[in-house]
């Protein structure tokens, strides 16, 4: 009984969770707000098969908002849009209960590296959304549009877009849509060859997060200092903040996450001529992305192929034994190992 009331009440007071309407998921209370979701998970679960099966949208999609926060914070990505693909494809499912499991399942797609969903699905999920009365859903799917469009090269206007939905999303009583819209300005302005503003915007997120004690964020805005640091060849930096990033990855428990750190700290290891170091980081992150079933976002894809090809050619036969040796280890032990023993330069 007591599990059930449990479920009843996070399907209640959740609502959102994008990353969540409760301010608890935007301050240092937010690994223990997680924590305490895990130990529901299988509740919550049920409850979402339960109600598919009975093909009730509006019972199933309540529990998959309420458990989006989660899913993007632990790198549950591929689970959250399935579910929400399952939602979406029921045929009692109305516009509305499309377009918010449509935007909810291209956030997953976002982070986990997707942009198709965006350019495709998100477009149907603004015109189902019409005058819906949910301004959240509606800001997230333009920053997500915004997101999508500023990643074409040719598109000029993308910090404006990003900055206004930001900003309604931020007045709608999301406590981290400016930290993360920062984050998407910084790999934006990256992208568009603005190194400066890119480590700005990812410095700006940085010290939001720290100020209030999350670790989602902090994250991606770790991760994107590490970038924008190797492309100004600052290696002692990018290894600093790639650092950061596993640490705050782990926290989270978000492999996906930390998949993408461990190959930025890899790629400044081998740029500082510690070839071995490298080797052993780059077999663990290949290890953690075949994990989760996901790679590195496409707008990173030049980066670990460029470092694939500088290890095998550095390191011969040994290039595949590091990959081998990874897959041997206990995953979750040797990250543990790495955030707790070793400093950049180590």
């Amino acid at each position: 009984m007591a599990k059930r009331s449990t479920t009843a009440l996070a399907t209640r007071r959740t609502t959102w969770n994008w990353p969540s309407g409760d301010a608890a998921l935007g301050s240092a209370e937010q690994i223990e707000w997680l924590d305490r979701f895990s130990r529901d998970e299988d509740n919550f679960r049920a409850v979402l098969r339960r109600a598919l099966r009975r093909g009730d949208p509006v019972t199933a999609l309540r529990m998959g908002r309420a458990m989006a926060a989660y899913w993007q914070m632990r790198g549950g990505y591929s689970e959250g849009r399935n579910w929400m693909e399952q939602i979406a494809g029921l045929p009692s499912a109305g516009p509305r209960e499309r377009a918010l499991a449509w935007t909810i399942g291209a956030i997953q797609a976002f982070l986990q590296g997707n942009f198709d969903l965006l350019e495709t699905g998100l477009e149907d999920a603004l015109r189902l959304a019409g005058d819906d009365e949910d301004q959240r859903m509606v800001a997230l799917a333009q920053l997500l549009q915004a997101i999508a469009s500023g990643a074409e090269r040719d598109d000029e206007q993308w910090q404006d877009s990003v900055t206004a939905a930001s900003r309604r999303l931020e007045a709608v009583g999301e406590p981290l849509a400016v930290g993360f819209g920062l984050v998407a300005s910084a790999v934006l302005a990256r992208i568009h060859g603005r190194l400066d503003d890119a480590r700005r915007f990812a410095q700006q997120a940085y010290d939001l997060s720290t100020r209030s004690g999350e670790w989602y964020v902090r994250v991606y805005a770790s991760t994107q200092l590490a970038r924008a640091y190797l492309e100004l060849a600052d290696w002692s930096g990018a290894q600093r903040y790639a650092v950061e990033s596993l640490q705050a990855a782990q926290r989270l428990r978000n492999l996906n996450a930390a998949s993408y750190a461990l190959e930025l700290w890899a790629t400044a290891e081998f740029n500082e001529g510690r070839v071995e170091q490298a080797g052993r980081l780059f077999g663990l992150a290949e290890r953690s992305y075949r994990q989760v079933g996901a790679g590195p976002w496409r707008t990173d894809s030049a980066l670990r192929e460029e470092l694939m090809s500088e290890l095998r050619a550095a390191l011969g036969g040994r290039y595949e034994q590091f990959l081998a040796d990874a897959r041997e280890v206990d995953l979750d032990a040797e990250i543990t190992e790495l955030t707790l023993t070793e400093l950049p330069g180590g």
